[in-house]
């Protein structure tokens, strides 16, 4: 990932910061009256200097100059008008992370929350940590850390020693819920705007091999089809088992449109290892139960020597936002989002109406966006939470071994989903259609979501639905041990099947003195009751976990 960290502050700020920044990275500095700061890029990031600032982006920003709104791809910029102050400038989803705190005098930024630790923040954060597990993520400006904060997306805020100003906001994502005047404009405009931000993603490359992958979706299609004439006889197309191999043989369907085969990487080897994962090679935000695609980007950048990948980032949320959008009012959205928070709670048998959980739905009712309604409100909270911190963070990952091009970041691409009338982006109706237009080929196979090819629309297949009663209805037999299991990430499998992986994930998160100081014993007595059994098989173990290795990663500091 894209590393930045310093100090603003008194004479004597040295960071005295130790270990590997980033796979194969080195550190860069730049210094001012009562400031000093130090980056390293990862395989995606480049960096343009001046004598008032310092601009590091993905290849698709030219210079300083021109609207923010309409500058492309992953970026932060940060300048120094005047002494003892730094002013930071967020791309529109924050995709390089600042964290900041104050102490001793002093205020301290990092886009690391190992980092932050290393600075002295090394308490948790009640609510953050809450947060984490029973969301996936933090969210808003909160962190797992107790004094330590995330600057806004799309934002200009400047950090002194007496904290951040305001921070002055350009851009918020909104929904369009106009009627449909003429479809065939719409999917024309599409057409050119989703192939011109695919191909210049892919332009501004670093030189090299592509590895493309393939999934059962929708994103690869149209990521490759608008590229087909850019895939060079080298470039490799794979497809990573995660949840199960459904989605193969539609990789490989997809794949023989451009006379190529598929190779199949699996995540589970890499998983293994999640108990010793390197919080290091991340932000700290993301849950290492998400860590699916990392060994899979340094196997094909160290092993079979690829350069560069396209990731299909943000073009779900843009394109085909139906199961994560809410309909009706602010309030029903609210609601809807909090479910998964409400289901992990009763699953670690956490008391719904204990003092911890009410402070923490209390604060989460409080800073829920508004809108006009629950699809503004929705797609603010899921673009600038789980996308900007869960989703983003494996391109993170991934970009410290490949150049992981995101043609979903694309300011026109964004711009013209934002516009896109609601009725066309629901269900990916809009989508689905423009893929049919870049290749009719990719668009006859079928659709993982549905079973059907794409042209049948939001239809689902007659076997599916047979199988989604059959499963409801047997696992009701034998209610909170289901029968039939639907699809499992490798995490979620190996915690339930593999009892040397749960065992050891099991000690790491036992030992965890932040977990029990905040949840309590129970939890710890809940995770050790699943030990020789079946295991907890959901990513709120994968936070648990997280959580507990960001605090061993400040006693190992400490130790040092």
């Amino acid at each position: 990932m894209i590393l930045i960290r310093g100090v603003i502050g008194p004479g004597g700020c040295e960071p005295k910061l130790s270990g590997v920044p980033t796979v194969g990275g080195k550190w860069e500095r730049a210094e001012g009256e009562g400031w000093q700061l130090e980056f390293s890029l990862d395989r995606s990031g480049r960096a343009m200097r001046s004598q008032k600032g310092l601009l590091i982006h993905d290849g698709r920003v030219d210079d300083f100059a021109g609207a923010l709104k309409e500058r492309s791809g992953s970026w932060l910029q940060v300048d120094w008008p005047q002494a003892g102050q730094l002013v930071f400038t967020t791309d529109r989803l924050g995709t390089i992370p600042i964290y900041w705190g104050l102490r001793d005098g002093r205020a301290f930024f990092a886009s690391r929350l190992t980092d932050m630790v290393r600075f002295g923040f090394d308490s948790p954060d009640a609510l953050g940590v809450m947060q984490m597990v029973m969301l996936n993520q933090s969210t808003g400006v909160r962190t797992v850390l107790e004094g330590v904060s995330l600057l806004p997306c799309a934002s200009t805020v400047a950090l002194s020693v007496q904290g951040t100003s305001t921070a002055c906001r350009y851009w918020t994502p909104f929904v369009t819920d106009e009627a449909v005047a003429n479809e065939q404009q719409w999917l024309d405009e599409g057409l050119e705007v989703i192939r011109e931000a695919n191909r210049k993603a892919v332009r501004t490359a670093i030189p090299g091999k592509v590895a493309w992958p393939l999934t059962g979706g929708l994103d690869s299609r149209g990521n490759s089809g608008c590229c087909a004439d850019l895939i060079g006889p080298d470039d490799l197309f794979f497809h990573v088992e995660d949840m199960g191999d459904f989605e193969l043989p539609i990789a490989r369907r997809l794949a023989s449109v451009y006379g190529k085969t598929v190779r199949e990487f699996h995540s589970s080897k890499s998983m293994r290892e999640a108990a010793r994962s390197d919080l290091d090679l991340d932000s700290g935000d993301l849950n290492v139960g998400h860590w699916r695609l990392r060994g899979t980007a340094q196997e094909l950048a160290e092993e079979l020597g690829y350069s560069s990948t396209v990731d299909g980032f943000l073009q779900g949320i843009l394109m085909n936002p139906g199961m994560f959008f809410h309909e009706g009012t602010v309030s029903d959205a609210r609601e809807r989002c909090f479910k998964m928070a409400s289901f992990r709670a009763e699953m670690f048998k956490l008391d719904l109406q204990g003092a911890l959980f009410r402070q923490f739905r209390e604060d989460y009712e409080a800073t829920f966006p508004g809108g006009r309604h629950g699809l503004d409100a929705s797609q603010q909270f899921i673009m600038e939470n789980r996308s900007r911190r869960m989703v983003f963070g494996i391109v993170r990952l991934n970009a410290n071994y490949l150049d992981v091009r995101t043609p979903g970041m694309d300011s026109g691409l964004i711009d013209y989903a934002m516009r896109l009338p609601w009725s066309l982006r629901k269900g990916a109706i809009a989508y689905k259609k423009i893929i049919g237009m870049i290749d009719p080929r990719l668009a006859a196979i079928d659709h993982d979501k549905t079973g059907l090819p794409l042209t049948a629309g939001a239809e689902v297949s007659r076997k599916r639905k047979i199988a989604k009663y059959v499963t409801y209805y047997v696992n009701r037999v034998w209610p909170g041990k289901p029968l039939l299991k639907g699809k499992e990430t490798a995490f979620e499998r190996m915690l339930r099947a593999d009892e040397a992986f749960r065992t050891e994930v099991y000690d790491v998160i036992s030992g965890s003195s932040w977990i029990e100081e905040i949840f309590g014993w129970d939890i710890i007595k809940v995770v050790e009751g699943q030990r020789f059994g079946r295991g907890l098989s959901f990513d709120g173990v994968g936070a648990l976990l997280t959580i507990a290795l960001l605090e061993r990663a400040g006693k190992d500091q400490t130790r040092k």
